[in-house]
């Protein structure tokens, strides 16, 4: 009769620490907490500084001296359109390209890369290093070359009293492999 209670009162322990062991194991593994931060990069690029980064430049905006209108859009004026990229809350690398969108110009109204207007502009690509200066200056030089044939002088009739506009798009990415 000894050993019967010895069992059961054995059997009793066990069955306790099972249960409350467990118990207090799982709340145990349950309980614990971690708090991190994690800081991101910033990749905020201005464009004219304006965060949008397709803009339509409008031509009359950017009439440089000239022998024709320092005021109106016409046959023989030219001009210069300056694009400010700040990168000044960028904390990455950054390789960019400068486009242009859907041109609805005249047939004499030509873009450049050069203020000789020799080299016309097609597109432009450049990388900001973070350390580099923060802003990065562009232009893109225009001319309506002034011409008498008949052609061009319906082209340039279907164009006068108009606003005239350059799409820009800069497209920009975080550079594989540069800066910290």
């Amino acid at each position: 009769m000894r050993l019967k209670k010895g069992v059961a009162l054995l059997y009793f322990i066990i069955l306790f620490i099972s249960i409350f062991g467990i118990s207090t194991l799982s709340k145990y593994k349950s309980s614990s907490k971690a708090n991190q931060t994690i800081e991101t990069a910033s990749f905020k690029i201005k464009l004219n500084e304006d965060t949008k980064l397709t803009q339509s430049i409008d031509l009359k905006n950017t009439i440089t001296p000239n022998n024709y209108s320092d005021k109106y859009l016409m046959p023989g004026t030219n001009g210069n359109i300056s694009l400010v990229l700040d990168f000044s809350e960028v904390d990455v690398s950054t390789d960019y390209t400068i486009s242009l969108g859907k041109l609805d110009l005249p047939n004499n109204l030509q873009l450049y890369i050069d203020d000789t207007f020799t080299t016309e502009f097609t597109s432009l690509n450049d990388i900001y290093d973070i350390n580099d200066s923060k802003t990065h200056t562009h232009n893109i030089y225009w001319k309506w070359h002034y011409k008498t044939d008949e052609e061009s002088n319906k082209n340039d009739n279907n164009f006068m009293n108009k606003d005239l506009s350059i799409p820009i798009i800069i497209k920009a990415n975080q550079k594989i492999g540069g800066g910290n």
